[in-house]
């Protein structure tokens, strides 16, 4: 043992293996000289066995490109070894006898065949950094050639032959070939539980991968049911404490999170990272602490989800260095988490940060780059900066059109947005062309039953929306809540958000008996699901309130948005833009009941928070101006109230163009203003401005895109 410390000290790699040859050796004897003392300790005797094992299989690993004699050999002991140890039946032992096979049909095959499975070996391991580096086509590539040779020379039940086709499956769902993806893992898992027999970790491995494209596909039961089963494969196998076991009870979360169970979410995943504690270095330690930022999120922990975004970044870049491409990704999740947080130039920061390293480490066509374009494009849609907005979602789907494909889930997404973007400028055909490619690839990639598929139904109805199309916009409301409950089901909060969403469509349409039953299902699932003194369930509150307004029920509109801005005061302060809006919601209601003492202050809060967090050309800012603008026209003040409305206006006007409906609005308020100012003239000028606008019809082109957009989401997918 000495001469071997001395020489792994000395770096001398030939001494090294001399002296560990000779340790074998040395180690063997012991071994079969301590079998026959009947005295000997057992445990001591399986301690020295087991390090006996583990340095035969690096002998033989060192020997193999060599000397496959010595190598099957060494293997032929180790079995007899494990034998002795574990049993015959046990997953090291038959791990253990699948090497001595392949060695020994190595050793049995020509010299043209052993190159090729070199070449193979080569190819393997190609495989996931292609995958990394964002290089599917060269990974698929690569993986079916080494599969093709290991098949043909191992054998297609080989674990080696498996352990690429495993592979194979795993660069399938990152191109989103999800059901091929799933039909390998299945293939492989039936094979590996033959082969390597149930309790086998490399079969628990495959197993999360085959949950994995069950959560993707929305089979969420099955998702579930398999991946606990992989977890009881580990806490046999390799242990509850192990990395594979905390890794495995991190899959579990994200199962959890999709089926709505955020508290079970979020104690398997801070359970996963209290394991992973134990492995400090473990390189999945830094993605179990973003799963786990992102619930909390979820949970309207926002601080929380931001400190341990953080966090991971720290340990990926001590870890893998400032410009690698897991770094990358972890910037990206917390320019995300600073969004969601209205917190945009933090957002903008971290967002240019990851953007700048997928230039220089990977190149402009990484598909996780799409995503930090994506990102970006919704910060600046958050800053009223449309144009730039637009173009970042193109250069994202470039990206995807060259790296994924154009029929890959992400694209549709991304499709999606683009679309919802060409809804807020007016452009309803390119709108409506966008959303019919983004259904047809949605349909065939994870079908209807997937909540990507409720996205389109929701977006479609906004786009009816804003050409005030009422009875599409109920019919897709009402046919997007039922799809819902069968996607989601009436406890998962995401299934309260979705109806939430679509009680706002409802009521710019004036749906308000289906808008008033969509809000108040919704918040009920909020609440029941997120708890009382969530941020969503306030902001599902306050929605409630406009709707009960336009019922014309202000007891209960007042009631209700009183509730919820006292819980985003308590949550998210009174400086974040959420807070803003709902005061600005109960200002408007207050305005309406001529309460003009109560509603003043509320405006002005609303105001200077939107001046403060988004800037005076802001739409989100011109909206409180106009109602100030309405508060000084019920005081009296004409003059003032004509001078803020003119500047709302002038700011929505550049935000969306003076042809939107919203410009129209902002000019129905000046004209109330200028008939109190007894210019007749110009209120009729404006009057007529503002009715031209809301007036204009589809062009034919337009009205045809729309119309066959509505036949397709109507006709079920077969």
């Amino acid at each position: 043992m000495q001469a071997v410390l001395a020489a792994q000290a000395a770096g001398d790699e030939d001494a090294f293996w001399q002296a560990a040859a000779c340790l074998a050796e040395v180690q063997s004897r012991l071994l079969h000289v301590a079998e026959t003392i009947p005295q000997v300790d057992r445990q001591e005797l399986r301690e020295l066995r087991d390090q006996h094992i583990a340095l035969l299989q690096r002998l033989a690993d060192r020997l193999e490109p060599v000397d496959l004699a010595r190598c099957e050999a060494i293997w032929a002991e180790n079995v007899g070894h494990l034998i002795k140890l574990n049993g015959p039946a046990h997953w090291t032992t038959r791990t253990a006898m699948h090497e001595l096979h392949r060695v020994q049909v190595t050793r049995r095959a020509s010299e043209e065949d052993r190159r090729h499975l070199q070449q193979a070996v080569q190819w393997h391991a190609q495989v996931m950094p292609l995958c990394d580096a964002g290089s599917l086509a060269a990974a698929d590539a690569a993986a079916r050639q080494a599969w093709q040779v290991r098949a043909r020379i191992l054998g297609p039940e080989n674990i080696h032959t498996l352990a690429t086709l495993h592979n194979l499956g795993l660069v399938l769902a990152q191109a989103g070939d999800l059901r091929n993806s799933q039909r390998v893992f299945q293939d492989v898992s039936r094979v590996y539980e033959q082969q390597l027999g149930a309790e086998h970790p490399s079969y628990a491995l495959c197993l999360t991968h085959l949950a994995d494209t069950h959560r993707e596909l929305s089979q969420l039961d099955e998702a579930a049911r398999v991946q606990r089963r992989a977890l009881e494969i580990l806490a046999s196998s390799t242990g509850k404490q192990s990395a594979d076991y905390a890794r495995a009870l991190n899959q579990l979360s994200l199962i959890e999170a999709r089926q709505g169970d955020l508290a079970a979410a979020l104690a398997s995943a801070n359970a996963a990272a209290a394991l992973m504690a134990e492995h400090d270095e473990d390189p999945q330690y830094a993605a179990v602490l973003m799963n786990l930022a992102a619930l909390y999120g979820d949970a309207g922990e926002h601080a929380r989800r931001v400190e341990l975004s953080q966090q991971a970044i720290q340990r990926l870049r001590k870890q893998f260095g400032e410009e690698s491409l897991i770094v990358a990704k972890a910037w990206n999740n917390l320019g995300h988490a600073h969004l969601e947080m209205m917190q945009l130039d933090e957002a903008d920061a971290a967002l240019r940060q990851s953007l700048a390293i997928y230039d220089k480490s990977a190149g402009k066509l990484h598909p996780e780059r799409a995503k930090v374009l994506l990102n970006l494009a919704l910060l600046r849609q958050e800053q009223a900066r449309l144009p730039e907005s637009c173009a970042l979602v193109d250069d994202a789907l470039r990206v995807l059109a060259q790296s994924l494909g154009t029929n890959h889930p992400d694209f549709a997404t991304a499709l999606n947005n683009r679309a919802m973007l060409c809804v807020e400028l007016g452009q309803w055909q390119e709108a409506s062309r966008l959303l019919r490619q983004a259904l047809a690839i949605q349909r065939s990639s994870l079908g209807e039953s997937h909540p990507n598929y409720l996205v389109l139904l929701e977006n479609s109805a906004r786009l009816y929306s804003a050409r005030r199309n009422r009875d599409q916009v109920r019919q897709l409301a009402e046919q997007a809540a039922s799809v819902a409950l069968d996607v989601l089901s009436q406890e998962h909060p995401e299934y309260g958000r979705q109806l939430t969403r679509l009680s706002e469509v409802a009521r710019d349409v004036g749906e308000l008996g289906l808008s008033e039953a969509l809000a108040r299902q919704g918040a009920k699932v909020l609440q029941d699901e997120l708890g009382q003194r969530h941020p969503e369930y306030a902001q599902a509150l306050g929605h409630l309130g406009r709707v009960y307004a336009a019922l014309q029920q202000p007891d209960r509109a007042e009631a209700v948005a009183r509730e919820g801005l006292a819980i985003l005061a308590e949550t998210l302060g009174q400086e974040h833009p959420s807070y803003a809006q709902a005061a600005t919601v109960l200002g408007e209601l207050y305005l309406e009941r001529k309460r003009l003492d109560e509603a003043e202050p509320l405006l002005r809060a609303g105001a200077e928070v939107m001046l403060a967090k988004l800037g005076q050309k802001h739409p989100e800012y011109a909206q409180s101006l106009a109602l100030l603008g309405e508060l000084y026209l019920a005081r009296g003040d004409a003059q003032q109230a004509e001078q803020i409305l003119w500047q709302a206006a002038n700011v929505t006007a550049a935000a969306y163009g003076q042809q939107n409906p919203r410009f129209a609005r902002s000019l129905e308020k000046l004209v109330t203003v200028y008939e109190a100012l007894q210019q007749p003239d110009r209120a009729s000028q404006l009057k007529q401005q503002a009715e031209r606008i809301l007036s204009e019809v589809m062009t034919p082109a337009e009205q045809e895109a729309a119309r066959q957009l509505f036949s397709e989401l109507r006709t079920p997918h077969q």
